[in-house]
């Protein structure tokens, strides 16, 4: 895939393509595959009047190099302008066909003169899918900045429209990321039980979707749960998931090492550790170590397997 993307990236950096903006934005979106959030940024913030797709993906590269309020900032006017688009037509469900039902429409409002998070989430009562969307990159961010109240009201917000717009037991994608956000939210807590439920209601969804082919929606809930056990010290539970985990991320590899596999064997290791199972642990951090220097010799996990491995 990686390959895929430089050539995309190349493709687009000589297209003479009439939509400047558009093109920039898949130039970003390459950038984000290829893991420079940072050029995505560069990019992103060089188009003027941005959509709100655009605010979108500019608003997830923050997230990702770790600037919270500028992501908030970005997911908020990716809101506002999709908000003040929102007219009368009918939106569309998952499958393409038309919804109207629970669309609320008032006169626009101005979301981003109003302080208060809070305030904000009881003035939104239009529901789009990309409304829904922006919710819940909203309800992440509170959440990465511990604001975990509000994480919760704009996740549930956004479950609630879900249920509106395409039914109380649709298994949709946008259902099975938004209950992934609320799990997350409530392991950060240390709500594990409520985690767990959430999480597994998620990767109920993201297979049903799937039909019958893993990808990394499922690997990485797999990871999930088996990280929320370990917080529970339930740890046959753990193993037990992040095994799966392991599974999923090695056939999605194809043989290929990758730092998922890497992540998930050191974690797997943690939870042997607090199991009582040294051997086991060991075994484990030593085949992580080996990937994580085939892969990235700087990376910092490796100092830290190789202090615990030598007992330092």
């Amino acid at each position: 895939m990686c390959g895929e993307d430089r050539a995309a990236l190349q493709l687009y950096e000589y297209m003479t393509d009439n939509n400047i903006s558009d093109e920039r934005l898949r130039m970003a979106d390459c950038q984000h595959k290829l893991g420079d959030s940072n050029k995505a940024i560069e990019i992103l913030t060089s188009i003027t009047d941005k959509s709100s797709g655009e605010y979108y993906s500019l608003g997830n590269a923050y997230e990702i190099t770790g600037q919270y309020e500028k992501a908030e900032q970005c997911f908020l006017q990716a809101l506002q302008i999709e908000y003040r688009n929102t007219s009368k037509e009918p939106v569309t469900d998952y499958y393409g066909n038309p919804r109207t039902t629970h669309c609320h429409i008032q006169d626009r409002v101005d979301l981003m003169s109003v302080a208060s998070p809070e305030d904000r989430l009881i003035m939104i009562t239009h529901i789009t899918p990309d409304i829904i969307a922006y919710l819940v990159s909203l309800g992440d961010v509170y959440s990465l900045q511990k604001k975990y109240s509000t994480a919760e009201a704009y996740n549930m917000k956004s479950l609630q429209f879900i249920h509106d717009l395409y039914g109380d037991e649709a298994a949709v994608l946008p259902a099975a990321n938004t209950l992934n956000s609320i799990a997350n939210n409530y392991n950060d807590m240390g709500q594990n039980n409520k985690a767990a439920d959430y999480y597994l209601q998620a990767l109920t969804i993201f297979k049903q979707i799937s039909h019958g082919v893993d990808n990394m929606d499922i690997a990485n809930t797999l990871y999930n749960i088996a990280l929320n056990y370990l917080g529970m010290e339930s740890y046959n539970e753990a193993e037990d998931y992040y095994m799966q985990a392991l599974a999923v991320f090695r056939q999605i590899s194809q043989g290929a090492d990758s730092v998922d596999i890497a992540n998930t064997l050191l974690n797997l290791g943690v939870n042997y550790e607090a199991a009582g199972d040294n051997i086991k642990s060991r075994e484990v951090w030593r085949q992580a170590l080996d990937i994580y220097m085939r892969l990235d010799p700087q990376n910092p996990n490796i100092a830290k397997l190789d202090c615990v491995l030598q007992f330092c």
